[in-house]
């Protein structure tokens, strides 16, 4: 069945081959919501391939290609649309689905299918701090940026510290890049969000 709130499932045709765990049901039961982002990793996961060694992988694997799937999402419908994704979303199901005192860092993260918690992280809490990062850059840095990533990265291993690198290139000021390392460390979501 179709999502009422992303109806775009149809606009996919071209054909592409998708693996996943059961477990991914359990965490995103609408096929609707996930396919894009899997389709996604045709790009950031397969074109530019996360370091499976490095300290922040599933950061830069996962996180990152969400956030770009919610970027879609605003290509498609408006910046609206993206807020509404990073307040009903992302963080109603990080606050419903993180149980107190079980929270961990984005750093802390092993393996997305250890926990709920591990899995929230990433999915959940990761786009939003893309999110406030994009933010503190501007949109035509944070664009520039990942078009440059992308053509920096295919077909190369790519890990947090090239991430990192590429934003000191447009964080003049290192604001930007102090914010992310915070985040990065930090437990939980603070309540008081803008969006």
């Amino acid at each position: 069945p179709r999502s009422t709130l992303f109806p775009y499932t149809t606009l996919f045709r071209s054909h592409t081959f998708l693996l996943f765990t059961p477990k991914l049901l359990e965490y995103i039961p609408d096929p609707a919501m996930w396919v894009p982002h899997e389709v996604g990793h045709q790009w950031f996961g397969n074109n530019v391939i996360a370091d499976q060694e490095s300290p922040g992988r599933w950061f830069v694997e996962e996180s990152v290609n969400e956030y770009l799937r919610a970027m879609y999402v605003e290509y498609l419908f408006g910046a609206d649309s993206l807020k509404h994704m990073m307040i009903n979303f992302y963080l109603s199901n990080y606050k419903a689905n993180v149980k107190a005192g079980k929270d961990v860092s984005i750093m802390d993260v092993t393996n997305v299918n250890n926990s709920t918690e591990e899995a929230q992280c990433i999915y959940a809490k990761g786009p939003i701090v893309l999110h406030l990062l994009r933010k503190c850059l501007g949109d035509a840095k944070w664009n520039t940026m990942i078009k440059k990533l992308y053509r920096n990265y295919e077909h190369r291993l790519f890990t947090l510290d090239d991430f990192k690198n590429s934003v000191t290139q447009y964080d003049h000021d290192g604001q930007c890049l102090k914010m992310l390392n915070t985040w990065l460390i930090t437990k939980g979501i603070p309540d008081n969000l803008t969006f």
